[in-house]
Parts: structure tokens; C-alpha cells; sequence
């Protein structure tokens, strides 16, 4: 905690491809936070201050990509959304785990 109704929350979820590749992604933060970073890989995307949704293209490596949420709010519940937008046929080979996967 951080002062008496701040808090800095954390989250981490992995996201598999089976090649190389780059996504179009929508990151969905429905209420204004401080300040908001979410790590992909080496590819690091900064929110301040702003609700809605922002569109990033990104790159993800053959594998199992970490992503992970830092965020401060100032006493109330967060949301954080993240989606991957594109063809059927290419989000079919996209993989999903909120635990730590197996190598």
C-alpha cells in the first residue's frame, strides 16, 4: 500500500504463438489509473491517466511470451483487458495461461 488508499497492483499472464509474429492488440482499461505499464516481452506500453482503449500492433516471439501489469490506483478496484484482434485461423494457434507454463 501507498499511503492510506493507494495501492500498486501487479498481474502476469503468458500468451504462446508457434511462430514469430506480430498482432494487432487492444489493451481495455475501463477506469482512469495513475499510471499503468504493460510489459510484453521487451516491448513496454505506458498509460497515464486515461480510460478506454488503445490499439497497439506488437511483435511476439516463437513461444511463451510473459505479459505483466503494473498499475496505482488510489483506493478502488482495477480492470484491465487485453485482446487480440485478427483472422480466425491465425488466433486459433494463439495460446493462453495465468499460470506459468511448462518449458
Amino acid at each position: 500500500m501507498i499511503g492510506k488508499n493507494g495501492a500498486v497492483h501487479h498481474a502476469v499472464a503468458w500468451i504462446y504463438v508457434p511462430a514469430d509474429t506480430e498482432l494487432d492488440c487492444t489493451l481495455i482499461i475501463p477506469r482512469s489509473q495513475n499510471y499503468v505499464t504493460v510489459t510484453i516481452g521487451d516491448q513496454k506500453l505506458v498509460v497515464k491517466d486515461k480510460a478506454g482503449e488503445t490499439k497497439h500492433h506488437l511483435a511476439f516471439k516463437q513461444g511463451w511470451n510473459q505479459v505483466f501489469y503494473r498499475g496505482y490506483c488510489p483506493g478502488y478496484d482495477l480492470r484491465l483487458g487485453f485482446r487480440i484482434d485478427g483472422p480466425a485461423d491465425q488466433l486459433w494457434k494463439v495460446g493462453f495461461s495465468a499460470t506459468p507454463p511448462k518449458e
